[in-house]
């Protein structure tokens, strides 16, 4: 697993993979992950060579800027 914090580095790797005539599956998501993603990322795993799980935090959001992804929750793209 590897984990992109900036668009520019993500464009970069997606750019390779297609290179390399692999697919890529996005799972977008808001954080949070839960047995609903979880699915999304097996299904996505199937159908594709490459699986991009995105996490947006609106950053108007009051909670935005003390909010981390907790480790389990990358655990969670693991399994």
């Amino acid at each position: 697993m590897r984990v992109v914090k900036t668009i520019s580095e993500l464009k970069s790797l997606i750019s390779g993979y297609k290179q390399e005539n692999k697919t890529v599956g996005l799972v977008p998501t808001m954080g949070a992950l839960h047995a609903g993603h979880k699915s999304l990322v097996d299904r996505a795993r199937k159908e594709n060579d490459i699986v991009v799980v995105s996490v947006f935090v609106n950053p108007r959001s009051a909670t935005a800027r003390f909010w981390r992804l907790p480790d389990a929750t990358w655990c969670l793209c693991l399994r």
